[in-house]
């Protein structure tokens, strides 16, 4: 809506534009005219200022004269109307102005920025993997430096009883100690006399150690890693030219060699009607059309079809093809559609009369029927 208006604007404007141009004519020819002294007029205007003296047999020739003028400059007017129409520059229109160009550079420079946004987030979501090895260096250098400065802390000395004090306390709980692990040990010795769950305990020690003494052993194996990436697109094309080539490589299937025997069976001997038989037979002559061609003297022109007529004639062939092969098409889709929509409906209503827990009347109507028979 908005095109056509802006349309309908431009085109009242440049008619405004060749009135105001016809105008400016019009008023230099009055003043040419004006100009120009009283005897070089036109008998019309001589006839108009003295009509009244002269005798009604003279108005004709004015009015055809007037007439002329009339005719002249209208044909003046419509040839610079279409010498304006075809060499005059149109008007911008208005709907062109510059907010409308500087809003399209911003949409653009938007869409290219939100481009580049999205690469960047590609890019960064497509990074190789061991690229975080320095972070993890830097990491592990902060970490050192740390420990570093906790162990520089300066110890605060204690004084001497303290000291003292500290040392005995420690040898009484040395001593503590010791008496436990002793008095443990006497247990210990006392049950394993006692308790005749020895031999079990130590086969389950034995079961144990042998099941579970694969996590003691070093393993021997030592899986060797790649720290490069390998190049997946050159290893995809690789394996698409062998798949290739495998394809083509493909053995043909060649059919085993026979000897067809239909060219030494026996003519069909067709059972003939005596009437048929005693007909005579009428011996057919070659068409002499070739000898009569050949015969033509060589001033008549040669009469044999043209490639022009011969590729035309493929041509409609190739075309009535193509539309029956359309129209069968067509028939066939429109035949396989009819049969999925019977079969559409035919679900459809069984899967309806599933989930209705109603029945028909007819049902209803045949099993009464068949209660008070």
């Amino acid at each position: 809506m908005s095109n056509l208006k802006a349309w309908l604007e431009d085109e009242h404007r440049s008619e405004l534009i060749l009135k105001h141009q016809l105008k400016a004519l019009s008023e230099a020819l009055s003043q040419q005219q004006a100009e120009k002294p009283i005897s070089s007029s036109s008998p019309w205007v001589h006839c108009s200022v003295r009509a009244s003296t002269q005798t009604p047999t003279k108005t004709p020739q004015c009015e055809r004269v007037a007439s002329s003028i009339t005719a002249q400059m209208h044909k003046e007017e419509e040839a610079n109307a279409e010498c304006q129409r075809k060499f005059s520059a149109l008007p911008v229109p208005s709907r062109v102005i510059q907010p409308l160009y500087q809003e399209m550079m911003e949409r653009r420079e938007k869409e290219r920025q939100q481009g580049h946004e999205q690469r960047k987030n590609f890019l960064l979501s497509a990074q190789k993997p061991f690229s975080f090895q320095e972070r993890e260096k830097e990491k592990r250098e902060k970490l050192i430096a740390s420990q570093d400065q906790e162990n520089k802390v300066p110890t605060v000395g204690k004084p001497r009883r303290k000291l003292e004090k500290d040392s005995l306390h420690s040898e009484l709980k040395d001593q503590e100690e010791v008496c436990r692990t002793v008095h443990a040990q006497a247990t210990v010795r006392q049950e394993n006399s006692s308790a005749p769950l020895i031999p079990k305990r130590r086969s389950a020690e034995h079961t144990r150690k042998e099941k579970l003494g694969f996590l003691d052993e070093k393993p021997s194996f030592q899986p060797k890693i790649i720290p490069q990436v390998p190049d997946f697109s050159r290893l995809h094309k690789a394996l698409q030219t062998e798949a290739l080539r495998k394809t083509e490589s493909r053995d043909v299937t060649k059919c085993r060699p026979f000897h067809l025997r239909t060219s030494a069976l026996p003519e069909r001997q067709r059972m003939m009607s005596p009437k048929k038989s005693q007909e005579p037979k009428l011996s057919l002559s070659r068409s002499k059309s070739l000898g009569a061609l050949t015969s033509l003297s060589p001033d008549t022109l040669p009469t044999y079809i043209t490639d022009a007529v011969r590729k035309r004639g493929m041509a409609i062939r190739k075309s009535l093809e193509m539309r029956d092969s359309k129209n069968h098409e067509h028939a066939e889709w429109l035949r396989k559609y009819q049969t999925r929509s019977q079969a559409m409906k035919k679900t459809v209503a069984l899967h309806a009369k599933f989930l209705d827990p109603h029945s028909s009347l007819k049902e209803v109507c045949d099993e009464k029927l068949k209660q008070h028979m």
